[in-house]
């Protein structure tokens, strides 16, 4: 496995669980309080503390077990599987912002926009990272 695909599994797991953990909270007991919007907007700054903080300590770590790896160059094939993860990542990406726009267009609560435009964020980079991994699996 190339540094490139720990990286990939790295960030991809990290997004899933910690974004995974943020709308378990955010859709189910902060959904109902009447302070929602306070509520949601200390989350959503805590649960982007933590993914920074866990990637960071994450890749400091790969790569210092996997040093050479880690150093070595992009090649062609790597450029290509990320631009063909980042063509997938956008248009899910495109979808959520249309959504968002669609809801504010319908005067929905701030708070279920944010949440809409967060959740396409994080779908598509977990799509992303989930595209790149099966490229370098296939090896394509």
């Amino acid at each position: 496995m190339t540094f490139a695909e720990k990286s990939t599994l790295t960030m991809t797991l990290l997004l899933v669980v910690v974004f995974g953990a943020y709308f378990a909270l955010v859709l189910g007991p902060v959904a109902a309080s009447p302070d929602r919007q306070g509520a949601f907007t200390g989350l959503m700054i805590a649960a982007t503390v933590v993914l920074t903080i866990l990637a960071v300590a994450s890749h400091i770590v790969l790569a210092v077990l996997f040093r050479t790896q880690a150093n070595a160059a992009h090649d062609e094939r790597d450029r290509l599987i990320a631009l063909r993860s980042e063509r997938l990542s956008g248009y899910i990406l495109a979808v959520g912002m249309f959504a968002g726009i669609v809801l504010a267009m319908l005067d929905a609560a701030a708070f279920w926009i944010a949440q809409a435009l967060l959740a396409a964020w994080v779908l598509a980079e977990v799509s992303e990272g989930i595209s790149k991994l099966v490229q370098y699996r296939r090896g394509t």
